[in-house]
Parts: structure tokens; sequence; C-alpha cells
């Protein structure tokens, strides 16, 4: 791993040969491990270390960027000069802010787990060996991946600013596949190998396959769904993408309304870094120490997240939600959370008459962003509640929904959050139960 004083004297150096009014320059990077397998054989398993140093040089109204993944000295001096002659042949952008003064942030504890970088490929490959045999004995085929590392981001400007921040994560995904071609999922994400339950994961994988058969086919309509936490985190992904950064609101893109009633009175969503289930970063990267930001609470559109530049045309201070230089798409909240209920996931399903249980989405995309109508297909995993028990399996459906008017009608939410990572964010989402939820047709 990079260690902090490591950084520092690099960062420090890159810094040192530019000749620019300001200079930023930031590290990521990290080791990691992967173990994929799918047919039930073992098809990858690697290790790969790699780092990258991004410099962000400022000249009046002018900005250069350049990147390398070499920090011996004429690399690291090439990069600098390529950032200088990106800035030289740019035009004057007026929306062109300041860097970022120092600023204290907290550090979040725990976030390093030493025992998870011990952790081999071989064992890694024992694992995941395991859970093929299992899969094997229900005849079952298996294909998923065991992924974990380390992860750097440090960055320093030439006006004082230094922040460092390293943390460990694994992953584990196991899809089970049955003879009719029915499909299971299960997965994990977070910060050390030993909280990594590979048994009960590869158990509810197995569970949803072997139920997995026989579909019965529904009509398109508009039903009561159990939507689990997979499903969940892929509504909140598109609020998120579509109007909780400050930029979109600034345009006329988003669907936030500030003080209005947007959803219903038991939705809160949050971005908040230091939250445990969210493995958030303490800083933007723009070196800006990241805030909580409220963003919805209580049904009612309450926040948005800022970087540097939409927080000087707002009036406002960044709440530290900076993406990396040259991105243009403003400040993202990347560590969301969908407060959780009083009611456990299988407390849901046992109060329910009639519904439909979802494992995950896929294939999502947008259909009116302002509207927050998106569309998508069930997988891995559809099946028919009834009388409090899932009695069938059922064929995969497109969805047809407004996400905001979906979370107008959110019954019950279950009181565990589960970390699901997604393009990038980590979201901790419940399960919910949704009363009204469209399905336009079957997904072939």
């Amino acid at each position: 791993m990079l260690g902090k004083e490591r950084a520092r004297k690099i960062l420090e150096e890159a810094i040192s040969y530019s000749t620019s009014e300001e200079t930023e320059v930031h590290i990521t990077g990290g080791k990691h491990w992967l173990t994929r397998f799918a047919n039930n054989y073992i098809h990858q398993n690697v290790v790969q270390k790699d780092y990258s140093i991004t410099a962000r040089l400022i000249e009046g109204k002018k900005v250069g960027i350049a990147s390398s993944n070499v920090f011996h000295d004429e690399y690291l001096k090439d990069a600098i000069l390529k950032a200088q002659e990106v800035l030289r042949n740019q035009i004057d952008d007026p929306h062109i802010v300041p860097l970022s003064p120092p600023g204290e942030y907290k550090e979040i504890k725990n976030a390093y787990d030493a025992k998870t970088m011990e952790f081999t490929p071989r064992q890694s490959a024992e694992e995941v060996e395991h859970v093929i045999k299992k899969c094997k004995k229900n005849d079952l085929i298996a294909a998923g991946t065991l992924s974990l590392g380390d992860n750097v981001v440090t960055l320093m400007n030439s006006k004082g600013t230094f922040v460092y921040h390293a943390w460990t994560d694994v992953g584990f995904t196991l899809t089970t596949i049955n003879s009719e071609g029915g499909t299971g999922y299960s997965d994990y994400y977070g910060t050390g190998i030993d909280e990594i339950d590979v048994e009960n994961l590869t158990d509810i994988a197995i569970k949803k396959a072997l139920l997995n058969k026989n579909q019965i086919e529904l009509p398109p309509g508009e039903y009561p769904v159990i939507l689990e936490e997979k499903a969940v985190a892929s509504l909140i992904l598109f609020l998120s993408s579509l109007g909780f950064g400050a930029l979109s609101h600034q345009e006329g893109r988003s669907f936030m309304k500030a003080d209005s009633k947007i959803t219903g009175e038991n939705i809160t969503i949050i971005d908040d870094a230091y939250k445990k289930e969210t493995l958030g970063l303490p800083f933007d990267f723009e070196g800006v120490p990241r805030q909580k930001v409220t963003l919805i609470e209580n049904g009612i559109a309450t926040g948005l997240v800022y970087d540097m530049k939409t927080a000087h045309k707002g009036n406002v201070v960044s709440t530290g939600h900076a993406l990396p230089p040259p991105s243009t798409r403003g400040p993202f909240p990347l560590n969301l959370s969908l407060l959780p209920g009083n009611i456990s996931k299988e407390d849901i399903i046992q109060n329910t008459d009639r519904a439909i249980l979802v494992t995950r989405f896929w294939y999502d995309n947008v259909v009116d962003p302002k509207k927050t109508i998106v569309t998508g297909l069930t997988r891995d995993g559809i099946y028919l509640v009834e009388g409090g028990k899932i009695t069938t399996a059922v064929k995969n459906m497109r969805y047809n929904n407004s996400v905001l008017e979906a979370l107008s009608h959110v019954s019950y939410i279950s009181n565990k959050l589960k970390s699901i990572k997604k393009y990038g964010l980590t979201i901790a989402c419940p399960a919910i139960k949704i009363d009204k939820f469209k399905f336009s047709g079957l997904s072939a």
C-alpha cells in the first residue's frame, strides 16, 4: 500500500515541478485480488497493483489536466509539463474557481483491515472451490467473483491542502443456474474478509435457483412488490444521477424542488461517508471535507450536494462532493443511504397477502429524467408471494415506473441496511414493499 508519508513526498515533488498559479495533484489506486469463476470452474485468479496520478493546473481562467501511472522523477515531471501544455492551449473558462484551502476532516475509523490483505489468491481459490462443490451437489451451475484489495486516495494542492485516506474492501457475487435456466443470486460488499459469510450467501443463491423453476407468466399491470436491497439500490442510483447534484438543479434538469413533498413520509435519504455501510471517503476530489447531507427527509426535498464550482454559483459552501477531474457532471453523492424501518425482511413477506418478490434489476434506463421515469428488467429470481409465503417462480418482467411515485407508495421498510456497490457508488439499502409498481410486459 502507498503509505501516507510516501504519498506526501510524491505529491510535494509533483507540485514542485509546476510553475502555474495554482496546482492540485491527486493519487488513486491500490492492490487488488480477483477470483472469477463460471460453469463451475475458476477461470481467473489474478492480482493487480496500480496507481495513477492526476495533475490539475490553473492559470488565470485556464485549466490543464494530465495523468500518469508512473511515478519516477522524469515521468512525474512529464505529467506536470503535459498539464501545462494542455493549459496553454485552452480557451478561457469563465466558471473556473480557485482551489480549496486546507480544511479539517474527521478520519473514518476501522476502514483498513490488515487481515484482509493477508488473504492469498490460493485462499480465494479454495473458498470458491467450496462454493462450486456445494452448487454441484444441488445440480446447479455456479458463476461469480470473489474480490478484495486495498485502496488509497490522497490529494495535495499549492494552497496547503493535504488529505489522505486508505481502506480495504471485499466483494462476493454468486449466480446459480438450474437445469431450466432459472437463476438465483447473492452478493456481499464490505470492508473485511472476515465479514463475508460465504456459506450463508451460497445457501441463499442455491435456494433462489431451486425455487426458480416452473415459472408462471403474469399479465402486465400494477402489482404490490417486495424489492430486495439490490433492486432498491437501482432506484436510488437513478435519483442520485438525475437530481441530487447541484449542477442538475442549477441547470433546471433536476426533479428536486426545495421544501416540496416528493415521496412518502417514511422515506429519508442521506449521503453520509461516515455511515459504516457506505464505505465512504472523508473528503472529495478537491480536498474538501465531505459533509453529511440530508437529501430527502420524511418525503420532503431538503438538500443538494455541492462542489466548489456549484457552491460558488449558489453562494453556499461546498459539501465536499466533487468528482475526479476532468469530470463535467458536477457534484455527486457517492455514499447514499435509504434509512431503515422497524421490521425484518422476513416479516415483510409474512405480512403480505399477495405481491411479487424481486431479487434485482438490470438493463435499467431513463425514460423521463424530470419525472424520474425509468425502465428495466427483473433478474435472478422473481417470485409470487401469497398468504405470507413464497409460492411460485414468475417469468422475468419489464418494469416502467416513476421512482418518486414508487417511493410515495412504500408500506414497509426493513430494519437492516445492506451495502450495495454500483458504478463506483456504495448505497446502503433496506428491502422495501411498494404497494403500486407497474410492469409493462415480459422481459423476452
